[in-house]
């Protein structure tokens, strides 16, 4: 499982137009399980601020099981 604890895991974030048209907000992350990568988290509601994006993304890793 990833976990994301505060701001300061939080690199940033910007929102991009997908071909379709459709806005995109990416957000940039550091992978606590590998301090050198960068995970992206992507939403279709770009008015969540970055801290929710990934706090919702946590709670979704949390319920979903992991195979190897």
């Amino acid at each position: 499982m990833v976990r994301f604890e505060g701001a300061k895991n939080i690199f940033g974030s910007l929102v991009v137009t997908t071909k379709t048209g459709i806005p995109v907000k990416i957000v940039f992350v550091r992978n606590r399980n590998k301090k050198s990568e960068c995970l992206y988290l992507l939403s279709t509601d770009v008015s969540l601020s970055d801290a929710e994006i990934v706090r919702i993304y946590g709670n979704i890793w949390q319920v979903m099981p992991i195979s190897a």
